[in-house]
């Protein structure tokens, strides 16, 4: 599918490159290949379908897969195009060699990329019967000059190929994502326990300080009671910067602003 950070316009603007690069060519070849019109609807139809299926792939993509797929058996299952193309390779050919049919691939790895298990082991099964069925569907093509076991193992050999690449490639991205999710998640843990850690510092700094106070204020007070406002002023000061320091440590958690001031009387009405 097309770049992560582009989103769903990433996408749609690979939908468009493919259909602008392959589409004409598949599009012209069916329409001048000398089949019945049910066979050049069909085909039309299927080609269309399969770039439709690679502008959803990102948003849906075993769906996706699933009509892409079911598009491919039409190429596989339809007759010998005739006509220009042909003349230019050499003779007819099957349409499934049609240009449309590579947004196969960019399906299967849409869904090996994307998806959980098991539905990337069960396309990437479904893409080796779909190899299989395309040897088999072309083992009589030999508009190339190649005959017998030679063009079978060519075709063979490049279609599985590439399957196992994209689906390779697929799975590639999904393990680089899962990892880095795990990287994420490693670290705000760190984060927290960072934060506990000086939430902790903070309330036994402050209540050391608080109860070193009253303590010694309990014995000065009787014999010095002009230094009792001081003494509890300073117990005040520690407790309000502790709770100020509390609250910025739990804003970070709730991923609220610590410089808000706390509700007051004029607050009540709302």
């Amino acid at each position: 599918p097309g770049p992560r950070w582009l989103g769903d316009a990433g996408q749609l603007a690979l939908a468009g490159a493919l259909a602008l690069v392959l589409l004409p060519a598949g599009w012209t070849s069916v329409v001048d290949g000398e089949v019945s019109t049910a066979w050049q609807i069909a085909l039309l139809v299927a080609l269309v379908a399969l770039h439709a299926a690679v502008a959803t792939a990102r948003r849906w993509p075993l769906p996706s897969y699933a009509v892409g797929a079911l598009a491919e058996l039409v190429p596989v299952a339809a007759p010998d195009l005739s006509g220009p193309t042909a003349e230019a390779a050499g003779s007819a050919f099957g349409p499934v060699l049609l240009p449309s049919s590579l947004c196969f691939f960019v399906l299967l790895y849409a869904v090996s990329a994307q998806d959980r298990r098991p539905w990337p082991g069960i396309v990437l099964g479904i893409g080796l019967v779909g190899c299989l069925l395309t040897v088999v569907r072309l083992s009589g093509f030999d508009g190339t000059g190649l005959q017998g076991w030679t063009w079978w193992l060519m075709v063979a050999t490049a279609t599985v190929a590439a399957t196992v690449a994209a689906w390779a490639l697929g799975r590639f991205r999904a393990t680089r994502a899962a990892w880095i999710d795990q990287l994420a998640d490693r670290a705000a843990a760190e984060e927290r326990q960072r934060i506990a850690r000086e939430m902790h510092d903070v309330v036994a700094h402050s209540l050391a300080v608080v109860v070193s106070h009253a303590e010694a204020g309990r014995m000065v007070v009787g014999q010095q009671p002009e230094r009792a406002s001081g003494i509890l002023d300073t117990i005040a000061t520690t407790g309000r910067e502790a709770l100020m320091e509390m609250r910025g440590l739990l804003g970070v958690l709730g991923g609220e602003s610590s410089t808000e001031p706390q509700p007051g009387l004029a607050d009540i009405d709302d």
